[in-house]
């Protein structure tokens, strides 16, 4: 059975397009999506991956204007619950002091928040960003120094 986490709102007081926007961009970013969105919504969330597609337009086209349980893998669902339902994402979201129209200046702002309540609900590490690995190849016929 399908939760409903959040529906965008697009007006008024109860606004929320770019906060539920912004937590969708950090779940496609740290690759907390179910597998077969994944694969249906792939070009969509390459885009939002390389910040050349918003998280509230994802949202709003590749979502249906709703984030759900069916949307999210496992461990997305339960920090979803943890997190958003809680009420400590629009805390996080409200310290912002950004203010402008760039969707992506707000998520650089708000990603490390979210992050850290990440890494504090895992209880540390890494969190879910995946760290780029440097391999050292010798070529042949060089000593290596």
């Amino acid at each position: 059975m399908s939760v409903t986490y959040g529906s965008l709102v697009l007006g008024g007081d109860a606004r929320n397009a770019e906060s539920l926007g912004c937590f969708v961009a950090w779940l496609v970013c740290n690759r907390l999506l179910s597998d077969y969105l994944e694969r249906v919504q792939a070009p969509a969330i390459a885009r939002v991956r390389m910040h050349d597609y918003s998280g509230p337009a994802f949202l709003s086209t590749a979502l249906n204007g709703e984030l759900t349980s069916d949307h999210l893998n496992e461990e997305g669902a339960r920090f979803t619950e943890h997190y958003l339902l809680s009420g400590a994402f629009e805390r996080d979201y409200a310290r912002v002091e950004y203010s402008g129209e760039n969707e992506w200046t707000r998520f650089g702002e708000v990603s490390p928040l979210v992050t850290q309540a990440w890494r504090e609900w895992k209880g540390s590490g890494p969190g879910p960003v995946k760290r780029a690995v440097a391999k050292v190849i010798q070529f042949p016929g060089r000593a290596r120094s």
